[in-house]
């Protein structure tokens, strides 16, 4: 059986036999399952600011406040082997991770 794209954006590539991200290659056949992972940001930084930056006529503080605003989620492709986890790709956008996660599932699926 020919090897079919599955997906493909920017440096990514899911065919039926291979997931390709970025210069990084993973055996399809190696893969056991993949799943999204949220990742938080950290808040430490922008709290610590605010705390610090309260005496000073309130100037630390909002920049703090606007640094926790700014924040965004990271999103990450994490794929499963028997040799255990790798978090294979991390984006900001969601749907992305989305797509890819379900692009790799397919491939699984359809290698039976």
């Amino acid at each position: 059986m020919a090897e079919q794209i599955i997906f493909e954006q920017g440096g990514t590539k899911v065919t039926s036999a291979r997931v390709v991200i970025g210069p990084q290659t993973y055996a399809l056949g190696g893969i056991t399952s993949v799943q999204a992972r949220e990742i938080p940001p950290s808040r430490k930084g922008p709290i610590i600011l605010m705390i610090v930056g309260f005496p000073f006529f309130f100037i630390g503080t909002i920049i703090g406040i606007i640094w926790l605003i700014r924040q965004k989620t990271t999103y990450a492709v994490l794929l499963v082997s028997a040799a255990g986890e790798q978090e294979a790709l991390t984006s900001k956008d969601k749907a992305l991770i989305a797509q890819i996660v379900n692009a790799i599932n397919e491939a699984i699926i359809a290698r039976g």
